[in-house]
């Protein structure tokens, strides 16, 4: 069956408004290591 416009998407979770929002949606799977120092270091560093 196609989706269509008038076939909402019921599953989608509604769009985080914050970070915190953001990072609560992920449950645990995701995990910002340089995040509270503001900075924009250590984001293409991979460890």
């Amino acid at each position: 069956m196609p989706n269509t416009d008038k076939q909402p998407i019921d599953h989608k979770p509604p769009r985080p408004q914050t970070l915190d929002d953001l990072f609560a949606a992920y449950q645990g799977d995701y995990h910002p290591t340089e995040i509270d120092t503001g900075a924009d270091v250590g984001l293409e560093r991979i460890s």
